[in-house]
């Protein structure tokens, strides 16, 4: 039996009402998780959203998937990378304390290259940061 089937696709200007309210009830209930407030990402508003959401695909790229699907989203960004010319290098940061996330991203291929201390805050506690980076050109 084969799993449910993942559907991934660029987002656009005409998903950013819906992505700003998922990532608005993201960063309210995993607020580690990323390097945002949520009183930023709401003051963009919709339209701010939209005009990032329709940058062209040569400079930056939102991916939308339905579902459980961490490992297949992140294998499809490294994929669109690669398709991106001039792009050689792909680079993340994670919360140190985030494990499943740190062991997903080194399953990818990511290697981690330093450790910021104190890089960001939640609730006035201090979090620390792991950068982590992939070469997506053959000989780098």
């Amino acid at each position: 039996m084969t799993g449910p089937t993942v559907a991934i696709r660029p987002l656009g200007a005409s998903d950013a009402a819906a992505w700003l309210d998922l990532r608005l009830r993201a960063l309210r209930e995993h607020p580690r998780a990323f390097l945002a407030s949520e009183e930023e990402d709401a003051a963009l508003g919709v339209d701010g959203i939209a005009k990032r959401l329709s940058a062209e695909a040569t400079e930056s790229i939102v991916l939308g998937a339905c579902g459980n699907v961490g490992r297949a989203l992140v294998a499809a960004a490294v994929e669109a990378a690669r398709a991106m010319p001039g792009v050689e290098r792909l680079a993340l940061s994670v919360d140190v304390e985030n494990a499943p996330a740190r062991a997903l991203y080194e399953a990818m291929g990511f290697a981690a290259w330093g450790t910021e201390h104190d890089a960001f805050r939640v609730a006035g506690t201090p979090l620390d940061e792991m950068h982590m980076a992939l070469a997506v050109t053959r000989g780098l």
